[in-house]
């Protein structure tokens, strides 16, 4: 007789937990696709989370965010598919009312996921694509570029090709991002006469365009300016405010520097008043405006 007693494997019995909707709102809100694995779709999430990533390194390398319309698309792009991660998230957890506990679905996992999705997202951000964002914060460059400005910054501009007669270019000093436009390039002679410019014995074309009354109520006077690349841009000339000791200014610009100069002539700090920018102090070179203090100064293409 067996007397040996036969028993059935005991099977597990999953753990039902129902979606909090609200908790997967918060993990959408501040880390896509975390908000997918918090409900058991961790596939959809990662592929969440590396579309919102792909669209910023796609157009860095393609350089299509340094003009207006890519910029827009990278920006909506990745806008429309946060807000399909959120909803989604949210629509999904009111679903799973009988939602049986998957192994990932602990804190632990919650935690390292969020921690992964921020450290990737501060690697890829705008700067590490070659581009920045900046806020104007003077007047030294009116009227081209206004105060409140937003401007995108092409950061790698200059290591495709050097600086050029007329670029809006952009350096760091004392800790602060200046922006001027170059008159002179590496060993030219420079004269600036009552704000106008002469490079190596030839004057700049200028040609009057009107006196106006700006914003702080000063009477400045509008001209148009043409470097020697042909570049052309409007430039405010304010003689009861200039300088005597800075005006008849001559100077040979270093070999190994670029002269730069506010289009605000008579009210900006500029290499007259300190050195010439060394060619390894340019960082970037401006390409647009995108917003402002008024609607004029959307897409305002500063090349």
């Amino acid at each position: 007789m067996d007397n040996t007693l036969h028993t059935k494997p005991v099977q597990e019995i999953p753990v039902v937990k129902p979606r909090n909707p609200w908790i997967a709102l918060l993990f959408s809100l501040f880390t896509p696709g975390v908000g997918q694995l918090y409900n058991g779709q961790w596939k959809k999430g990662l592929l969440i989370f590396l579309i919102i990533l792909a669209f910023p390194v796609v157009f860095g390398i393609t350089r299509w965010i340094t003009f207006f319309s890519g910029f827009i698309i990278c920006v909506l792009g990745q806008l429309l598919i946060y807000l399909y991660n959120i909803i989604d998230a949210v629509i999904s957890a009111r679903r799973q009312a009988l939602y049986s506990l998957k192994p990932y679905n602990t804190w632990f996992f919650y935690v390292g996921a969020v921690a992964v999705v921020i450290a990737v997202r501060s690697i890829f951000d705008l700067q590490s694509l070659g581009v920045i964002n900046f806020v104007v914060p003077t007047a030294s460059s009116e009227p081209n570029v206004k105060i409140g400005d937003r401007l995108i910054i092409d950061m790698r501009a200059y290591k495709r090709e050097p600086a050029n007669y007329g670029d809006l270019a952009v350096f760091k000093r004392q800790g602060i991002y200046r922006i001027y436009r170059v008159v002179g390039l590496p060993g030219d002679r420079l004269e600036i006469t009552g704000g106008k410019i002469i490079i190596n014995g030839v004057p700049a074309k200028t040609k009057m365009i009107a006196e106006r009354i700006i914003e702080n109520g000063k009477q400045v006077q509008e001209y148009e300016e043409v470097l020697p690349a042909g570049h052309r841009h409007h430039i405010y000339l304010t003689p009861a405010m200039r300088n005597v000791d800075k005006d008849n200014f001559k100077v040979t610009v270093p070999a190994d520097a670029y002269f730069l100069v506010g289009d605000n002539r008579d009210q900006a700090l500029d290499c007259r008043y300190e050195d010439a920018v060394a060619k390894d102090s340019l960082a970037g070179k401006v390409v647009f405006s995108y917003w402002g203090n008024t609607q004029d100064r959307i897409n305002v293409d500063l090349r």
